[in-house]
């Protein structure tokens, strides 16, 4: 069977840690590793998307913008405390325009959304040039391999080669990635995968190229050699 990003069934995401067994310790887990990328984006605007995202602790110095798909009182409250902006508007289709968003942050986003593909491409789309994107997602080759359920939510597993592969066709760079874990964990079973990715834009390398040889007289051999007889 040929396997799809896109699911065939919608999923109802989490909109708080506090759903799921032991989400405190992964959003302080992921918030700690993060913290020195958080740094880089300092004073500038993230965009945290969606409810998991939005508790993660980062910088308060920085901007930060809360997206979900539904408004919900743990999250009203949530950006009231932090003095955050929170936004309601689809995960597929970004409410934001293109280049207007310095880093976007998806603390496993990916592994409640129904097209995963379609959300990495929208956040490509409203990055600015050299933003970042922040993701950390449920490890399958954690305790989590055969669960399908946490909690009451349905999720999805995805392998990091396989974000990766994602984000580089969509011209990012990748600087991390990295399995962690808690304490009492063996690192490869980890129970996240974190990745850190920067958008690239290539420069156009083919006008100057085409003016170089603009003059094909000059690469004809046999048009030169009539000219000469002629002459």
């Amino acid at each position: 069977m040929k396997w799809k990003a896109k699911s065939p069934y919608s999923l109802m995401p989490p909109t708080s840690w506090s759903q799921l067994p032991f989400g405190d310790a992964y959003s302080t887990l992921i918030g700690a590793h993060f913290e020195k990328w958080f740094a880089r984006i300092q004073g500038r605007r993230l965009l945290k998307i969606s409810g998991l995202s939005a508790e993660v602790p980062c910088h308060e110095q920085l901007q930060q913008v809360v997206l979900n798909d539904k408004t919900c009182e743990n999250l009203t409250a949530l950006c009231q405390r932090r003095q955050t902006i929170f936004i309601e508007g689809s995960l597929q289709e970004l409410p934001f325009g293109e280049d207007t968003v310095d880093a976007c942050l998806l603390a496993n986003t990916l592994n409640f959304t129904q097209d995963p593909h379609q959300l990495l491409r929208e956040t490509e789309r409203i990055l600015s040039d050299d933003g970042y994107v922040l993701i950390s997602l449920f490890n399958p080759c954690s305790k989590l391999l055969f669960k399908r359920k946490l909690g009451k939510f349905n999720f999805r597993l995805f392998f990091p080669f396989r974000v990766i592969d994602w984000l580089e066709l969509l011209n990012f760079e990748i600087l991390l990635q990295q399995t962690v874990s808690f304490g009492h964990e063996p690192k490869i079973f980890g129970s996240l995968c974190l990745i850190v990715a920067q958008k690239r834009t290539l420069p156009l390398t083919l006008q100057p190229q085409k003016v170089r040889y603009e003059n094909q007289e000059i690469l004809n051999p046999v048009s030169a050699f009539k000219e000469k007889i002629n002459t």
